[in-house]
């Protein structure tokens, strides 16, 4: 399996410098309404049990579908069409085309499949959720992507993946489309054992990975990775020496005794889309903050808190995910009580009919160059 596979190094040769210090510093609020540019609203269906989701984890939108991963039943998923209706709920159980305790939703544009990962195995079917197959795959991963002739996978130090010798060491694998491996990078950093925070993310224009206690955003591709984005948030950031310091491997109980004992900052989510990027930035004692950056500009717009204005659209305070060019924010919406100019007529007068019971909304919005 590991037969010529091979550690990367990686490619710094183009990077783009962010600083956000200045941005932290200043301490300003944003009205995040005046930066939008246009909102879509999606009113999932709720006319059967199977269509009602509990809290949210993950959401992708692809041309035809909307796959949402919740937490009924161990993590479940739904399958609604790009217009919200109800196509189906992934059966749970242990039956053929059955799945329990989901922990990852990706979507294979290149065939045009829908895989969950569960357990050591990953469930693969039709965009409409026809069952396919089921795979047991022969290495553990945290997290993966598709690509067009394999796979990008994280793994953790929690992973159990010994038969891979030094590339269990890494953060970044590349396998084939049988989980061959064809080469690591990234040696874990020794925060992981904390929180394990780090995303795996696929942008309109790369796959991205984000470690909250580096200062680095890498692009990966099937050939390797490079560092993209380098983050700088001011002389609280937390120092790479001690992201680096061996003895915090596993030790979450050390790490948090370091990390918690000054006001040290760090990046607690990322976003990007093809215009913008969003910064949640959060200290260890004064709380968080959050950014948004025009990438043609460079210019940055944030703050402590957002101001939110009531009578245009109060719930877009932070993006969970992100499709193409598009900010994504679930909600559970209630006691709608005014017609914001931002979305359709006819959205405002579906939110001032929905009731507690109603099943969540999906906001999406893109904002203004600034």
């Amino acid at each position: 399996m590991i037969d010529r596979a091979h550690i990367k190094t990686v490619n710094t040769d183009s990077i783009t410098h962010i600083y956000i210090g200045d941005a932290l510093a200043a301490d300003e609020r944003l009205d995040i309404n005046s930066i939008i540019d246009s909102v879509k609203v999606v009113f999932f269906d709720d006319s059967c049990v199977d269509a009602m989701l509990g809290d949210i984890e993950d959401v992708i939108i692809t041309d035809k579908y909307i796959y949402v991963m919740d937490r009924i039943g161990q993590n479940s998923v739904a399958i609604f069409d790009i217009d919200g209706h109800f196509v189906k709920r992934i059966p749970i159980g242990q039956g053929p085309g059955e799945v329990t305790g989901v922990y990852q939703i990706n979507y294979d544009k290149y065939n045009k499949k829908l895989i969950l990962s569960f357990g050591k195995g990953i469930a693969i079917y039709e965009e409409n959720g026809d069952f396919v197959k089921n795979e047991i795959l022969p290495l553990q991963i945290a997290k993966f992507l598709c690509t067009e002739t394999g796979y990008i996978c994280l793994q953790s130090p929690y992973t159990y993946n010994d038969h891979l010798c030094e590339h269990q060491e890494n953060s970044v694998m590349f396998v084939d489309r049988e989980f061959r491996l064809k080469w690591s990078a990234l040696p874990h950093f020794n925060y992981t054992a904390w929180a394990v925070p780090y995303e795996l993310l696929k942008t309109t224009e790369d796959y991205l990975y984000v470690d909250a206690f580096n200062d680095t955003i890498y692009s990966i591709d099937e050939k390797g990775v490079r560092a993209k984005y380098v983050i700088d948030l001011g002389p609280d950031m937390f120092p790479m020496e001690k992201a680096n310091d061996r003895s915090y491997i596993k030790n979450w109980q050390l790490f948090d005794k370091v990390f918690t004992s000054s006001n040290y900052a760090h990046l607690a989510h990322y976003l990007e889309t093809s215009t913008h990027q969003y910064f949640w930035v959060t200290y260890s004692q004064n709380g968080s903050y959050d950014f948004y950056r025009d990438k043609r500009s460079g210019n940055i717009v944030g703050g402590k808190t957002f101001l939110v204005n009531d009578n245009v659209l109060p719930i877009l305070v932070a993006p969970r995910y992100m499709s193409e060019d598009w900010f994504v924010m679930p909600c559970q919406i209630c006691r709608w009580r005014f017609s914001s100019p931002l979305i359709s007529k006819e959205a405002n007068e579906r939110m001032m009919q929905m009731e507690e019971e109603s099943n969540q909304v999906l906001f999406m919005f893109k904002l203004k160059r600034f």
